[in-house]
C-alpha cells in the first residue's frame, strides 16, 4: 500500500520556515530562465525551524553557486539573504530586492 503525503502540510505541522507560494514562484521563474539559458542546472530546497534555503547549482556535483535564505527570528521578523559561493551579497526585508540581482 502506498502512502501519499502533502509536503506543505507536513512542514507546517513540524513548525518549519518555508517560502510562500509567491516567493517560491518568483524564485522558480528566475531559476527556470537561467536553466533555459544554460547558466544553472540544479537546485535544492531545505527548511528548518527558523530558516528556508533555496540553493542554486551550476552543476549537480558543484557547491552552491547561489543560496537564497529566508530567516525568521524569535520576534517573527523576516530577513532574506543572497549568498554567492558562500559570501553574503545582499540582505533585505523583501525577497524582490534580493531577486533583482539574479535577474541581471
Amino acid at each position: 500500500m502506498t502512502n501519499i503525503y502533502n509536503i506543505a502540510d507536513r512542514l507546517k505541522k513540524a513548525g518549519n520556515t518555508t517560502f510562500t507560494k509567491d516567493e517560491l514562484s518568483h524564485i522558480i521563474t528566475i531559476y527556470s530562465n537561467n536553466v533555459s539559458n544554460g547558466n544553472w542546472r540544479d537546485y535544492a530546497l531545505d527548511c528548518t525551524t527558523n530558516m528556508a534555503v533555496f540553493s542554486i547549482f551550476r552543476n549537480s556535483q558543484d557547491n552552491a553557486l547561489y543560496t537564497i535564505t529566508k530567516h525568521i527570528d524569535k520576534k517573527k521578523n523576516l530577513k532574506f539573504i543572497l549568498h554567492k559561493q558562500g559570501k553574503k551579497i545582499i540582505e533585505g526585508e523583501s525577497i524582490n530586492n534580493i531577486l533583482d540581482i539574479l535577474k541581471g
